[in-house]
């Protein structure tokens, strides 16, 4: 099944909103992963829920943050709250507040985890396919292999665990 999500990745945009987790009214705002995560440390469990949530394929997402920010221990990660390794943008909608040490910097991790989403839609409502969106996220050659490998690790962990 996992492999199943790279093949869609490729041809459909990555915007989705998940359902709502509860129809009650009353629960409803704490029942939001923005709620949750205010009231948690931040661990792989949560960043994976909150991709799942603003991200309609998160794998591959999940194995982006893990090789832009070291494993979730680069600077850019611990003093900016930046999954992402983002810039801060010049030109589209973003939910940075600015930057530190030339990366965007966020009040809260999920704040850069929208802004991913951000990044990935302003791209794909230009009609930007992946390979052009991986050259203009990072132009290292060997980048999208580096995210595929971890990709690959992650989904060989995770169908241990099925």
């Amino acid at each position: 099944m996992r492999k199943l999500t790279f093949l869609i990745l490729i041809n459909i945009p990555l915007l989705c909103f998940a359902p709502i987790l509860t129809t009650d009214p009353n629960v409803e705002a704490y029942n939001t992963i923005e709620y949750r995560a205010i009231l948690s440390p931040f661990n792989e469990e949560l960043f994976k829920e909150a991709l799942s949530y603003y991200l309609e394929c998160p794998d591959t997402a999940m194995a982006q943050a893990i090789l832009e920010t070291g494993n979730f221990t680069s600077d850019i990660f611990l003093q900016n709250n930046n999954c992402f390794g983002m810039r801060h943008p010049r030109q589209r909608e973003t939910t940075s507040n600015g930057e530190l040490n030339h990366f965007a910097t966020y009040d809260h991790w999920t704040n850069s985890v929208k802004d991913y989403a951000l990044f990935i839609k302003y791209y794909m409502d230009k009609g930007k396919d992946w390979d052009y969106i991986f050259r203009v996220y990072c132009p290292a050659p060997s980048y999208k292999s580096r995210v595929m490998n971890i990709y690959d690790e992650l989904n060989t962990i995770w169908n241990q665990y099925k």
